[in-house]
This record gives structure tokens, C-alpha cells and sequence, in this order.
């Protein structure tokens, strides 16, 4: 029994040892990776035999040290950037696209890529990107939007592509290319001035463009919205009286099958005012009562109409105001002597009490 326990503790010494090396090597190579773990002690004396207790203490032993797969070096290579624009804008191509977060492996990207922008003419093959970067201008760029300047660019078709690298330098490919054709910079519209109109404001400037865009802040609005776009440097915008509104004007024209666009002119605030009468009513009328003169007339449409005033001469006297109504296009006159003239015309009232010209007036004689 001594010697077949000195052989089996001999073994497990043996194992041991190879173990522990092993897994210091491991330990130490990069590639690698080892799993320790804890090594019991031999069982005390219980009454277990001894050799049992040495063939669990060697089973234990064989499970240490186990080495993991050796994975290879990740290339961090970012994704390629997408959604590439690129817009004519005063003296400047606009150029702007969204940056991946993965690397090709699926992996968050851990520091930002190099931006690698260009333009150039465009290329006779649109897939042979590596040829026409050769010849391509590079534009200095930080984030994911750059500036452009026309200037050498002008009456041109040109081709902008961007590239991601990584820290050593490789990269996924270019993005999709876009085509702009260069036109000559629109001026911003000049001298723009607004004033109050029937329906709110009208504004007028001054530019030879084909075609405008007019934006607007209105009052507690979160910004300035596009609202029109005028082919004629006027614009009647449709709002509300006594209150505060801004506006600026941008030009454009076509620029291939894109749209070339000015800076923007000056900015005006302007609050309109109803200085506005409604029309003359119409459609004056009467007829004889027994002892009364019953007016009637046709009603106006002015959506801020509030109401009329009745107007009457005596005989060859002038016109006195002798009553109002609100919605009532009809009027009674009792106050009448019998056989004698009465000439009687109608005026309309808006809710800024502007009023209107008298209608066409009408002569009755009293009955």
C-alpha cells in the first residue's frame, strides 16, 4: 500500500508542477488566457482511506490551468459614412453626413476617425473611387460638416466623397459620391421692407433671382419656418393684425438636379395694422310701410366686419348718422313726417373701426 500511494502522490506532485508551469507561461503570453483555480487541501484523516483522497485531490488538479481560444488583433475599421449632402449656399458648397458609431466588426468605434474629404471632377467611372481621389482637391475637416468655396468650382460638374480612417490609417471606402453642378453664387436679396395689407403683411425686396424663399418667425413660435416661395420679389403673407412677426428672404435657382441658394437677406420685424375699411355695402333698398320706411341691403363678406351705420338727409340737408346694427342688414325709419324727402345710405364697420365709403344712396318720399 505504501509504495501504491508513493506513486500516485508522485504523479500528482508531477501534475502539479507541469500545471503551475504551464500556467505561469500562460499567464504570461498574450494570446492566451488561463483559468486558476483553488487547490484544496488533502482531506484530513476522517476515517477516508488515503488513497481515495489522493485520487480526488489528482482529479482537482487536471482541471486547473485550462487555456481559452487565442483570438486574433481587431482592424477598428469604421464604417463607412452615410447620408452625404452637399448644397450650393451663397459662395460655399455646404457639405454635410453622419458619422458610423461601429466598426465593421460590429464593435463601438473608440476614438474618432480621421476625415478624409474630398472634390474633384467627376469621375468617368463612378466605382474606380481610388483613381479619382487621386486627383481630387483634400478639404480640411473636424467634425461632419465642411465648407466648400465655389470660387474654382464655378460652372462645374463636381464630385464630393468622404473616408473614415483609423489609427493606423486603413480605411472601409469611400461613401457614396455626389454630383453638384457649380453655378455662379446668387446675392442675397437686398432692401427688404414690409408694410400692412388687407390680409396682414406684404413684403417687397429687391433681386434679379428666378425664384425666392420666404421664411417666418411668428410670435412665441420656436423658430423660423420656410412659408413661400415667390417667383416675383414680393410676398402677401395672410396673418393676424397687431401682432409682431420677422421675416428674412433667400434666393434660388436651379443648379442641375439640385437647387443653388443665396445667403439670407437682412432680417425685418414688422407688426401689421387694420388701416383697412371694408367695402360699401350694396344693394341699398326700401319700401313704403304705413307709417314707416323699411330699409334693406345686401350683406358684406369682410370676415372682420362688425357691423353698419344708417345714414339720412332731410330733404336737401346733409347726411346725419341716425342708428348702427351689428349683423342686421335691415333698418326701420319711424321717425318719418308724411309727403316729405329722405335720402338714406349705408356705411360698413370692421372690428378696428375702420368704416367704409356710403353705399349708392336712395331717395324715398314718405308716404
Amino acid at each position: 500500500m505504501f509504495d501504491a500511494n508513493s506513486r500516485i502522490l508522485s504523479k500528482i506532485r508531477t501534475s502539479a508542477v507541469t500545471s503551475s508551469s504551464t500556467g505561469d507561461l500562460l499567464s504570461r503570453d498574450r494570446q492566451g488566457a488561463v483559468r486558476n483555480c483553488h487547490t484544496p487541501s488533502p482531506p484530513a484523516a476522517t476515517g477516508v482511506p488515503h488513497t481515495l483522497g489522493l485520487m480526488l485531490l489528482a482529479l482537482c488538479l487536471q482541471g486547473c490551468g485550462v487555456v481559452g481560444d487565442i483570438l486574433p488583433p481587431t482592424l477598428n475599421l469604421p464604417l463607412r459614412a452615410t447620408e452625404m449632402t452637399v448644397a450650393e449656399h451663397g459662395g460655399k458648397l455646404v457639405v454635410g453626413f453622419k458619422m458610423p458609431t461601429m466598426t465593421t466588426e460590429g464593435m463601438l468605434i473608440r476614438r474618432p476617425p480621421e476625415i478624409d474629404l474630398r472634390i474633384g471632377p467627376v469621375p468617368p467611372d463612378p466605382n474606380d473611387l481610388t483613381a479619382w481621389a487621386a486627383r481630387a482637391t483634400r478639404v480640411p475637416a473636424k467634425e461632419p460638416h465642411a465648407e466648400i468655396p465655389v470660387s474654382q468650382w464655378v460652372n462645374q460638374n463636381v464630385a464630393v466623397a468622404v473616408r473614415l480612417l483609423n489609427d493606423r490609417g486603413k480605411d472601409a471606402g469611400w461613401s457614396q459620391i455626389v454630383v453638384v453642378a457649380v453655378i455662379p453664387p446668387l446675392q442675397a436679396p437686398q432692401n427688404l421692407v414690409a408694410d400692412s395689407q388687407p390680409a396682414g403683411v406684404r413684403l417687397k425686396w429687391n433681386s434679379s433671382a428666378p425664384k425666392f424663399r420666404v421664411f417666418r418667425h411668428q410670435p412665441n413660435g420656436p423658430g423660423y419656418e420656410q412659408v413661400a416661395t415667390p417667383e416675383k420679389p414680393e410676398y402677401d403673407d395672410a396673418v393676424d393684425f397687431g401682432k409682431e412677426y420677422s421675416y428674412y428672404v433667400q434666393a434660388i435657382a436651379p443648379a442641375g438636379d439640385a437647387t443653388a441658394e443665396s445667403d439670407n437677406s437682412e432680417t425685418v420685424s414688422f407688426t401689421p395694422k387694420d388701416k383697412f375699411p371694408p367695402q360699401p355695402p350694396v344693394g341699398l333698398n326700401f319700401i313704403l310701410g304705413g307709417k314707416t320706411i323699411e330699409l334693406t341691403w345686401t350683406r358684406n363678406t369682410e370676415a372682420d366686419l362688425k357691423g353698419y351705420r344708417v345714414y339720412r338727409a332731410f330733404e336737401n340737408n346733409p347726411f346725419e348718422h341716425v342708428t348702427e346694427t351689428q349683423e342686421s342688414t335691415s333698418y326701420s325709419d319711424r321717425n318719418i313726417e308724411p309727403g316729405k324727402h329722405y335720402r338714406y345710405a349705408v356705411t360698413a364697420i370692421d372690428i378696428s373701426g375702420n368704416e367704409s365709403k356710403m353705399s349708392e344712396p336712395v331717395v324715398v318720399t314718405a308716404p
